[in-house]
C-alpha cells in the first residue's frame, strides 16, 4: 500500500509499505494506531517511541503529538488501504514543516515549527574506481 511517512525533521515522502515486518521496519518498532475515522485514516507510529528516547517529530494539537518516524495510510472497516493521491498531497502539507518540542506552558505543549530537510536519496551501487595504472 501507498504511504505517507514522516519523519523526524524530514519533508514527509511517499513509500510503498507491505504487510506487518515492513509496517515495524518503517517507524522502528512495534506498532501503535491512532485512528481518524472521521477523515478515513489511521496514524502508524512506533509505540516504544518515547520509551527509546526518539526525536519529537510532529504534534496533533494542543497536547498531542508523536516522537519517532510515523506513516500514514487509509483505514475503513475492512483495514489499511493506500492514501489517495490527494490525502497524500493534503497530509504531505499539513505535516510538511518539522517541529521542535520546546516544552509546555499552561498545560499545553509548545512547538515550533523549523524548515524540513530532503530525504538524501539512496546511493546506488557503484563499481569500485579503478587503481591508478603505473
Amino acid at each position: 500500500m501507498n504511504v505517507l511517512v514522516v519523519e523526524p525533521g524530514i519533508v514527509p515522502y511517499e513509500k510503498e509499505v507491505n504487510g506487518h515486518e515492513e509496517m515495524k521496519a518503517v517507524v522502528g518498532g512495534p506498532i501503535d494506531t491512532r485512528y481518524f475515522p472521521e477523515e478515513g485514516i489511521t496514524i502508524v507510529a512506533n509505540e516504544n517511541a518515547i520509551l527509546s528516547k526518539e526525536h519529537f517529530n510532529r504534534s496533533l494539537g494542543e497536547n498531542d503529538g508523536i516522537f519517532g518516524t510515523f506513516f500514514i495510510c487509509g483505514d475503513n472497516e475492512s483495514g489499511f488501504y493506500s492514501l489517495t493521491p490527494e490525502q497524500a498531497a493534503f497530509y504531505g502539507r499539513k505535516f510538511y514543516y518539522a517541529e521542535m518540542l520546546l516544552g509546555s506552558m499552561s498545560g499545553k505543549w509548545v512547538v515550533m515549527k523549523v524548515e524540513p530537510k530532503r530525504k538524501p536519496a539512496p546511493r546506488r551501487n557503484r563499481r569500485p574506481p579503478k587503481p591508478p595504472r603505473r
